[in-house]
């Protein structure tokens, strides 16, 4: 095997081990769980039989799998050690089986941070429909150090009043009167990606597509003002959550569009190859935020604005510590810097790891943008 082919191989073995170790983490994929077979795996990844063979085994090597002779491959029990814990984090996680979301990348480095630091998750799960009815979260949840929220929670103020312990959102915006740091991408580095890339383009008007949650609402705004400021023209289209198996979107697909999230960028893919037959990304001048496309294999491919999730996931383990071992310490917003990642230049490419951006005042974004 040349090297370019080699090179190509491991990039994709690499996609399918991160897959079901994130899966795995997660819980999708629980203790003595039998693994879809091995030819659909191959099939999901592009790959040879072969490679999605030597994936599996580089996971059995690792201690997460093992195969049974003329059975399959099941995910190994995990024994945790009791040692000193140095500390407990709750972490509220929206989906049950997350199997087709961010947070399953983000739960394997918050745990694998955890671990090394000797410290102890308690898992719960609390849906998006429960927060929306109201409904009290666990009192079990808040007997911790500190507690991880993994999902755009902050649309549900309600819930977070009278909160007794420091808590870090993934991918929230909104800080709650200081008991809340963020962990989220940075808007403003993704909105200089985008006006750039739109730019290089021809781009004049484009489309923003945007939920309602804030830290999407945040992103969609930071990019209108900076577009705008460079001459462009900017038209929102708001994208509620319950329309996401409803009418087809109204854009222009040979225009220019932002998503403000990776879904709404794959429903929309979804429906233009069932109208056209073609791939949405061959346009370059439509581009989503957050990299789901690079996680998935049942998502469309994209242009996409990417972080590294499991290094986000980390961040969130660092930012509960720092807050629990230091009491009174004032909450913070942890950015994180995207890049750009072109369907037609590299469309088998895998979120690497990114650096953290310095931490940015709250004000910065609370003051312009909305209220927390």
């Amino acid at each position: 095997m040349n090297d370019k082919k080699k090179t190509a191989a491991t990039s994709d073995n690499g996609k399918l081990i991160a897959y079901l170790e994130a899966m795995i983490a997660s819980g999708r994929f629980a203790a003595g769980d039998q693994l879809p077979p091995l030819r659909k795996l191959a099939e999901q990844f592009s790959l040879t039989p072969s490679c999605a063979h030597w994936a599996i085994r580089t996971l059995c090597e690792r201690g997460l799998l093992e195969l049974h002779q003329g059975s399959g491959t099941f995910v190994r029990g995990t024994s945790h050690a009791q040692g000193i814990t140095n500390g407990v984090i709750s972490v509220a996680i929206w989906d049950s089986t997350l199997i087709q979301s961010y947070c399953a990348y983000a739960m394997q480095g918050l745990q694998e941070a955890a671990a090394a630091a000797s410290w102890q998750l308690k898992f719960f799960f609390a849906s998006y429909e429960q927060m929306a009815a109201n409904e009290q979260l666990p009192r079990d949840l808040w007997k911790c150090d500190a507690a991880a929220f993994l999902g755009c929670y902050d649309m549900f103020e309600p819930a977070f009043r009278n909160i007794p312990r420091p808590c870090v959102g993934l991918e929230m915006h909104r800080m709650f009167d200081g008991i809340f740091s963020t962990v989220s991408i940075d808007p403003f580095s993704a909105a200089e990606l985008a006006v750039r890339h739109f730019r290089a383009h021809g781009a004049r008007l484009v489309q923003v597509v945007c939920q309602p949650m804030p830290v999407h609402r945040v992103r969609a705004e930071v990019f209108r003002r900076q577009w705008e400021e460079n001459g462009g023209r900017c038209l929102l289209i708001d994208r509620e959550i319950s329309s996401q198996d409803d009418a087809p979107f109204q854009i222009d697909p040979e225009g220019a569009c932002l998503f403000t999230g990776g879904s709404d960028y794959n429903y929309a893919a979804q429906q233009f190859r069932k109208r056209t037959g073609r791939i949405l990304a061959e346009n370059p001048n439509m581009l989503g935020i957050d990299g789901k496309s690079l996680l998935f294999p049942e998502y469309e491919p994209s242009n996409t604005l990417a972080i590294d999730w499991r290094r986000a996931g980390a961040d969130v383990f660092d930012e509960c510590r720092h807050r629990a071992e230091r009491p009174g310490s004032p909450a913070r917003r942890i950015s994180i810097q995207p890049r750009l990642v072109l369907y037609k230049e590299n469309s088998a490419a895998i979120c690497r790891q990114e650096p953290s951006a310095p931490l940015i005042p709250a004000g910065k974004v609370d003051e312009m943008l909305l209220p927390v």
